[in-house]
């Protein structure tokens, strides 16, 4: 009877790992995909926010305009930091 029962258990399981090696492949190639347009986005908006610090350094006439580009800048570039190191937990 023991035999039985075991022989049942040890049938049940190797039938249902298929079932739960599949699953995980799937999710994979999707979470993948997320994760490359959040990568993206951020790079992109990095990237546009480096050229608008560097067209405002670019225009910068005296030393008081490139603080102020600077110190502008540097606000701006806390908020984005900020919402991914929200985003990461």
């Amino acid at each position: 009877m023991i035999r039985i029962i075991l022989l049942l258990v040890l049938y049940a399981f190797i039938l249902s790992m298929p079932v739960f090696a599949a699953d995980p492949a799937e999710h994979k190639g999707m979470d993948i995909e997320k994760k490359k347009e959040a990568v993206i986005s951020r790079i992109d908006k990095r990237i546009n926010f480096l050229q608008d610090f560097k067209r405002c350094v670019s225009e910068a006439k005296t030393g008081e305009d490139l603080k102020k580009c600077k110190k502008t800048f540097r606000e701006e570039r806390k908020e984005p930091c900020e919402e991914m190191k929200h985003e990461k937990r």
